[in-house]
Formats: C-alpha cells, sequence, structure tokens
C-alpha cells in the first residue's frame, strides 16, 4: 500500500468499502467525496478497512468450519441409530412452505414503510419530509464547487443523501407505544451522506387509523451492528455492537444496550 499513489489509494479505499457494505447488506455507493481527507486519513481509513475485511474473512471462514462439522454429527447420527424411516412419511412441498413463510415474516405494517415519509438527514425541526420509494430514498443533484456555491457539473449523479428500510426481524418492533390500542412501530434506519460513515437511527411511526406516520427518531451510531430490538414496560430498547476503546469505526466489538421513551413525539434516551 506504501507504493500506491493517492490516486490508486482511493480507488482501493472505494472498492475495500464497497466490498465490506455487502457483506454488511448495506447499500453501496462509488461516490466517495477525498477532497477534505489528508494523506494521513486516507492511510487510516484504508488500514481500518482492510483489518475490517480480514476480520469477517475469518469470521466466515469459522462459520462454515462450525457449519460443516454440525453437517457430519447429523450424518453420523443418522447412520449409527437409523433413523431414515423418518424420511418415509408424507413430505410437504417445502418450497410453498418457505415462500409463504417468506411472505408471512414480513408484515403488513413493516411492508407499510416502504413508501413511508421521513424527514430528510432525519432533520425533524425543518419538516422537510421525502418519502421511501420501495424502501429506499436517494437525494442526487450537482457536483458543486467547494469554494462556491456555484455548480460545475450538470451531472445528477453525486450522491448527496440516502436512507435505506431493513425489515430483518431485528430490526424492528411492533407495540404500541402511545396507548391508544392501535399497533405502532419501531424500526432502524440506515442513511448516509456518500461518505465512509453509515449511520443508523431508530425511528417511530406512530399508526393513525391503520396508517403510520413519523413521530420522532435518534441517532444510535456509526457503522454499528443492531442485534434486536424490544419494548416492555415503555421502554424502546436497541441491544448493538459498537465501537470500544481504541477501535476504528470498521471494527467495533463492544456489546451495548440504549434504552428509550417516547414522550409527545420525541425518543428519550434514559439508559
Amino acid at each position: 500500500m506504501k507504493n500506491l499513489n493517492r490516486e490508486e489509494k482511493e480507488g482501493l479505499y472505494r472498492k475495500k468499502m464497497n466490498e465490506l457494505q455487502l457483506r454488511w447488506g448495506n447499500p453501496v455507493d462509488d461516490n466517495y467525496d477525498f477532497g477534505n481527507w489528508t494523506d494521513e486519513e486516507l492511510n487510516n481509513g484504508l488500514q481500518d478497512l482492510i483489518g475490517q475485511l480480514q476480520f469477517e474473512k475469518r469470521t466466515s471462514i469459522f462459520k462454515r468450519i462450525f457449519l460443516c462439522l454440525i453437517l457430519i454429527a447429523v450424518i453420523y447420527i443418522l447412520v449409527v441409530f437409523d433413523v431414515s424411516s423418518i424420511f418415509s412419511k408424507k413430505s410437504f412441498d417445502i418450497e410453498r412452505v418457505n415462500q409463504e413463510n417468506q411472505v408471512s415474516q414480513v408484515p403488513d405494517l413493516i411492508k407499510q414503510l416502504r413508501s413511508a415519509s421521513i424527514p430528510t438527514n432525519f432533520n425533524s425541526e425543518k419538516r422537510d419530509f421525502i418519502a421511501f420509494k420501495d424502501g429506499k430514498i436517494e437525494l442526487r443533484g450537482p457536483e458543486i464547487s467547494m469554494n462556491d456555491t456555484t455548480s460545475v457539473g450538470v451531472s445528477q449523479s453525486v450522491l448527496y443523501w440516502s436512507a435505506q428500510l431493513n425489515t430483518d426481524n431485528n430490526y424492528y418492533e411492533i407495540a404500541d407505544f402511545n396507548g391508544d390500542d392501535l399497533e405502532d412501530v419501531a424500526i432502524v434506519i440506515g442513511e448516509t451522506g456518500g461518505g465512509s460513515g453509515y449511520f443508523y437511527h431508530l425511528v417511530v411511526f406512530l399508526n393513525e387509523n391503520g396508517n403510520l406516520k413519523y413521530a420522532a427518531s435518534q441517532f444510535l451510531g456509526d457503522r454499528i451492528k443492531i442485534k434486536a430490538l424490544s419494548y416492555e414496560l415503555g421502554l424502546i430498547t436497541a441491544d448493538i455492537v459498537t465501537q470500544g476503546p481504541n477501535e476504528g469505526y470498521c471494527c467495533g466489538t463492544m456489546r451495548e444496550t440504549m434504552k428509550f421513551r417516547l414522550e409527545r413525539n420525541n425518543l428519550i434516551l434514559v439508559i
């Protein structure tokens, strides 16, 4: 890496960051602006990325080895105890059942969020709302000069801001948060301004006669992992993995629990 010039390092950073985001299931974007990065910041960022990718690859290898050992153990049990008769029962249409389960796994309320509206950049004070399109938002526009506000290009490919829903079970919780006997939704939404950061927010949508409306949001962290969301005794709990002392943004390993209370359309951090 020491022998690479600035342009080659920027290209390597884009490649490694996209590879890492794909592993995490995050959206990928090549429009990184390195204009304000010093050479030292770029080098440190590359080292963090490469370290995280190596960690992810080692973890993946261990998972594969573990699954192979489980498979070997299952085969051994089948051979030794001769339980093949279990499979002589009438079989189900597995493919059909799996398809039905996939559809039922995502509740209708969560599907409704794929076209819901949220504040741009989660700035609810300006009330500049924008709607998801199939669970994704992208704001693009012309490149702007760093010296003034004059447009220096007519291309609309520069990413200003994007947000994306994730409907995995650990990313949302359905419950009555405001005591009106209607099911509301708390969900974690990721957003980015096109740089290396990927920021997660806990967002609450309240049910108004069957329609989910944005109520409040709170920042959770940059490049964290969401383990679970839950609701009990008036508190929304987010279990996350974040950066510990001396850990880079890419490589957090510290478990943390954050608890929030919804008060008059504000999410208050209590723990």
